[in-house]
């Protein structure tokens, strides 16, 4: 079914499930038996207030689906632009997100925004909350660690040859 023009929300299908002693599912769908098998198709946002449990998570990669491709310009000097934290959600002013009450450790999108070419990492929603893109972080990281190892490298040949010096 569908839902237009309500004055709060709209929904397609709403669906819940409650009990005790039994695993209960909201919904549940299988696909199986074609070349190509979705048990669910979404197009646009998914919003998500609990875990996400999967066996697997991918990402489209494949070159033929990008274009101007280029190498990550100064990948240290962007991650040490950058700082970890430990937080805790704001439960009591956001009870809407169902946020829990754990400690968690992130990143602050505001700060990400601030460093060059990073940027495009941060998505901000229609009420101006920002989202990061941790999974576009990790080239970042790999290339960091790359320029860290060369400069290791470099370091190491410069003692090997003044402890040879006589």
């Amino acid at each position: 079914g569908t839902a237009s023009n309500a004055s709060s929300e709209n929904y397609g299908i709403r669906v819940s499930s409650s009990g005790s002693g039994a695993t209960n599912y909201g919904v549940y769908a299988s696909a199986s038996g074609g070349s190509t098998n979705y048990a669910g198709f979404f197009e646009g946002n998914v919003h998500v207030t609990g875990n996400i449990t999967a066996n697997n998570i991918t990402s489209p990669s494949d070159s033929r689906l990008k274009t101007n491709i280029g190498n990550i310009e100064n990948p240290l000097h962007k991650i040490m632009s950058l700082n970890g934290v430990s937080y805790k959600w704001n439960a009591e002013e956001f009870p809407e997100r169902y946020f829990d009450n754990r400690t968690h450790i992130g990143i602050i999108a505001q700060n990400i925004e601030e460093v060059q070419g990073l940027e495009d990492l941060v998505y901000t929603d229609e009420n101006g909350y920002k989202s990061v893109s941790y999974d576009e972080l990790i080239p970042i990281l790999i290339e960091a660690v790359k320029a860290l190892k060369s400069e290791n490298e470099g370091l190491k040949s410069r003692i090997e040859a003044l402890e040879s010096l006589p």
